[in-house]
């Protein structure tokens, strides 16, 4: 028969599959044409505001991450909220990143502090299913 793997974690496993029904629940969107359907699995939302309770989730719930960069990422998840931001990324632009064949250099164009913590958040929460990003070094 089938067994699980000797390194299974059954609370990561509850907070990924809590995580996912969130998820499904809050951004359902009415019937859409196939156009509007498309762009829906598109856009991932990196920072929305949102309840304390899924900031926690969508925080401490990052696999592999160290306690310092999940508490960070949760207070900035909890002050963007605060400013009522909403960040999203188009996940197609990012598919010529996930190959990894050249070093990728992120550039913020807008010239306030905010933007390198929106470009970290973003990196963090990303990272699972892009592998290839890491929390940014900046100088």
């Amino acid at each position: 028969g089938r067994r699980l793997p000797l390194d299974w974690d059954p609370v990561l496993y509850s907070v990924l599959v809590a995580e996912a029904a969130w998820h499904s629940l809050r951004y359902a969107r009415p019937k859409a044409t196939a156009s509007q359907s498309t762009s829906a699995f598109r856009d991932i939302h990196v920072a929305a505001p949102g309840p304390l309770l899924l900031d926690a989730l969508m925080a401490f719930g990052m696999p592999c991450a160290q306690l310092h960069e999940c508490l960070a990422s949760f207070l900035i998840r909890r002050a963007l909220a605060w400013l009522d931001l909403k960040v999203t990324v188009d996940a197609t632009s990012l598919l010529s990143v996930a190959s990894g064949t050249r070093p990728l250099v992120l550039c913020p164009t807008h010239r306030s502090l905010l933007d390198f913590v929106i470009l970290g958040q973003a990196c963090f929460e990303l990272q699972p299913l892009i592998p290839v990003l890491q929390v940014p070094r900046v100088a």
